[in-house]
């Protein structure tokens, strides 16, 4: 460790909390550090902790609540698992054994630490995560630039494989083209036009064939609601007022043949009438004294009475 190098850059806290524990921790069993042996009810102190990172480096510190003095920091190992410096315990996801030490002897001791909300336990375990993180990805960044320059200079990278795509002296590269007789764009068209439908049509932008004239369209019955029928609401009105249509054309038809009946009938009574007149505006003689005489004898009857 560089201390120098270290003292130049800002350390940064990524995580902090004032609530924390540490207990005495046994040496682990063969399964591990288990936290129901520790007497969680009785730590042997209760300090705030923080992560702090500067550049490569990182620390998990333990500070008092009181006086803000350094109680135990534990660093993160670098070059190794996270477990090397901070193990968690399998009894729980709240305790944990850091891995202390002290930077001027350099004696380490293993301590048991827990907090008392899971959340907080979470967040101090995602901290550690990113600063691991962060050292995988400065490493592969290294090496990268380590094969660019090695590239550059000519030299093979020490992750690079050797790759060679020339063609060795008597190798050939045969390629096989397959003869196909061009296709004129008219038929194509015309066939993927009648392949198409409706909707496809007008969202391609093909024009669809005009519509057929009045004389053409065939009265449909229009018995139950538009959207049930296989017509539109434009052709179903189209078609009603064809309906009328022939339908005054047979009225007026209809009407011109009475007429015309009527005007024979009328001719016929007009010529046949001038014969029954002559016959009756000639009257007979006999027929009127006897009518005279009938009409006088019921007035005289009738006075007598």
């Amino acid at each position: 460790m560089d201390d120098a190098k270290d003292e130049v850059r800002p350390e940064l806290v990524t995580f902090s909390c004032k609530e924390t524990y540490v207990y005495k921790a046994p040496p682990a069993s063969t399964v591990g550090h288990r936290a129901e042996v520790w007497d969680v009810d009785n730590p042997m102190q209760e300090v705030a902790c923080s992560v702090v990172t500067s550049g490569d480096n990182c620390w998990v510190r333990l500070t008092d609540k009181t006086s803000g003095e350094l109680f135990a920091e534990c660093p993160i190992v670098k070059d190794k698992p996270l477990t090397a410096s901070v193990e968690t315990v399998v009894d729980s996801s709240r305790y944990f054994v850091l891995r202390v030490a002290d930077r001027e002897s350099g004696r380490h001791a293993f301590l048991g630490f827990g907090f008392r909300e899971r959340a907080h336990a979470t967040d101090f375990t995602a901290a550690l995560s990113d600063h691991i993180g962060y050292l995988r990805r400065q490493q592969e960044a290294r090496e990268m630039q380590q094969a660019f320059q090695a590239a550059q200079a000519g030299q093979q990278g020490p992750n690079l494989p050797t790759l060679d795509f020339s063609l060795k002296p008597g190798e050939t590269v045969s390629l096989k083209l397959a003869d196909k007789a061009p296709v004129p764009r008219s038929s194509f068209m015309s066939k993927r036009l009648a392949a198409m439908t409706i909707s496809e049509a007008g969202q391609s932008g093909a024009l669809l064939p005009p519509p057929p004239t009045a004389a053409k369209l065939e009265p449909r019955s229009l018995s139950g609601p538009l959207h049930e029928g296989s017509c539109s609401a434009e052709a179903a009105a189209q078609t009603n007022d064809m309906q009328h249509a022939d339908e005054a054309a047979e009225q007026q038809e209809s009407s011109q043949k009475r007429a015309a009946k009527g005007g024979d009938a009328a001719g016929s009574t007009k010529e046949q009438q001038p014969e029954h007149a002559e016959l009756s505006s000639v009257p007979d003689e006999e027929q009127l004294d006897e009518k005279g005489e009938e009409g006088d004898d019921q007035f005289g009857s009738f006075v007598v009475a």
